[in-house]
């Protein structure tokens, strides 16, 4: 690694032009390096994505990395990556694609987008939702809100948490509901704070951006 390396985050084994694929990533002090563990080659054993456009901008630590390999319906051959670094109000999205040239000296073609994610993004989350797709939902740092992104359009919406305290943690699960004689499994997500008597139940799927 050029850089030092602070945390490693795992990708699930996936399946990306009909290969298998294992990555990396690591994350460092205003850039990620991708590492792919199945490369056969040295040119693609690591890939840098910077997290700063230039040396003179202040240094963004990544504080959080989410693979996501389940495609997209409208992307059925990307998967992507989700960075969440200390400073700013994005998230970094980084997207891999097999080459589209085959004498392409990379394996994978590598694209770079910011997410929108609130004023002060501190932790966030990747949702599947069955009736919506992939949203990112982030916790504000210093407010009692959290944001929703669509991973897919980059739309994003912010909403007001009924706490007096910013939530400063999350746990996704899944829960039962009934209606009638039918019953269905829906995804929510518990915010809270340890300084807050208050939690919050969010129903993902019934929002609306």
């Amino acid at each position: 690694l050029s850089t030092r390396g602070q945390q490693f985050v795992f990708a699930p084994k996936f399946e990306l032009g009909g290969e298998s694929r294992r990555l990396v990533a690591a994350l460092s002090d205003s850039e990620v390096t991708i590492l792919d563990l199945l490369a056969e080659d040295d040119a693609n054993v690591l890939r840098e994505v910077p997290l700063t456009l230039s040396e003179a901008e202040q240094i963004k630590r990544p504080v959080q990395a989410i693979f996501d390999v389940t495609p997209e319906p409208s992307l059925p051959d990307t998967v992507s990556l989700y960075v969440l670094t200390n400073r700013g109000s994005d998230i970094t999205q980084v997207s891999i694609q097999p080459s589209a040239r085959q004498d392409a000296t990379y394996t994978f073609d590598l694209s770079v987008n910011q997410l929108a994610a609130g004023a002060n993004p501190g932790q966030m989350a990747l949702l599947e939702l069955p009736a919506r797709g992939a949203r990112l939902m982030a916790l504000d740092r210093s407010s009692a809100a959290f944001t929703m992104v669509d991973v897919e359009s980059g739309e994003g919406a912010t909403f007001t948490l009924p706490m007096a305290r910013a939530a400063t943690q999350m746990v996704v699960y899944t829960a039962s509901r009934r209606e009638g004689s039918d019953e269905t499994e829906e995804v929510r997500v518990l915010a809270y704070s340890p300084e807050s008597p208050v939690v919050t139940v969010i129903r993902p799927e019934t929002i609306s951006i």
